[in-house]
């Protein structure tokens, strides 16, 4: 009897001890989500207002390929001015060990050539590029007249997203590029007849969604702060476009945090304000 009470007693042991070590395999909660709901987030407020800064632009450099660069393929570019722009990627062999090539771009145009240089390995694939590698807007930018943006071509980085803009200047008279992580999205969002430009970042890694807006102000073209900067609450925040509605929305929500609701918020005039 007294053996028998033993065992019984190792048994209990060891069953109280994998219904523990059960619990602990099954835990799915992301890291930080149990102090994220310890300490719950302040309210998302009624208005959000990023603040703008000039955007900045530099003049597209006139360039030659190396003789030793392979042409891969030629892709229109829409028009500037003019004239037809054809957009040609070359592979380079690159001494970087853990890249064997690197591709450049050449915008090609009556008046010249132009280099663009580290675009991305996408555009070594055997198809035709989609709207993520080459978009073509031909769409002067809102609020002025002078700045056309031509398209946008994805740059080299460590995910996708990253992206040139080429913009033709005709007060200027020259091409100026400007970089940005994200999709440029033409949009009416205040439903005024006129479309906003916003750039939407699709998420990467560990950055959330978020958006972006470009407009003009007496003339000037200005880029805002990111909207979840402008919010100022959590790095897991996120702010997603949300185009199928009317009117058009931008969504502001928090990853980790399941019980917070997500709110719509409209835009107009460089202030978002939350949907009742």
């Amino acid at each position: 009897m007294k053996h028998l009470g033993v065992l019984m007693l190792v048994a209990g042991l060891l069953i109280g001890c994998t219904h523990v070590s059960s619990e602990k395999v099954g835990e799915t909660s992301p890291p930080g989500q149990e102090i994220l709901e310890r300490q719950p987030l302040p309210p998302l407020p009624d208005t959000i207002r990023p603040s703008f800064e000039p955007l900045t632009m530099n003049e597209l450099q006139k360039g030659e390929p190396s003789p030793e660069w392979q042409l891969r393929q030629s892709i229109p570019f829409g028009q500037i001015g003019p004239s037809e722009g054809m957009l040609h990627i070359y592979e380079a062999s690159s001494p970087d060990e853990l890249l064997s090539s690197s591709v450049h771009g050449i915008l090609s145009l009556p008046g010249g050539e132009y280099l663009l240089r580290d675009l991305s390995r996408s555009f070594l694939e055997q198809r035709q590029p989609g709207c993520d590698e080459v978009c073509l807007f031909q769409r002067v930018l809102p609020g002025q007249e002078r700045v056309e943006l031509i398209g946008s071509i994805e740059l080299f980085a460590n995910g996708p997203g990253l992206h040139a803009n080429v913009v033709d200047d005709r007060d200027e008279r020259k091409l100026q590029v400007f970089d940005n992580w994200g999709q440029v999205v033409f949009v009416d969002l205040d439903q005024d007849g006129s479309d906003e430009l916003i750039i939407q970042f699709q998420g990467l890694h560990n950055s959330p969604p978020d958006v972006f807006f470009i407009r003009a102000t007496e003339g000037v073209l200005e880029k805002s702060e990111s909207v979840v900067t402008a919010l100022g609450r959590n790095s897991w925040d996120f702010a997603r476009l949300e185009q199928e509605r009317t009117p058009p929305v931008i969504s502001i929500g928090n990853v980790w945090t399941e019980a917070e609701l997500v709110y719509a918020y409209t835009y107009r005039q460089g202030v978002l304000e939350r949907v009742p």
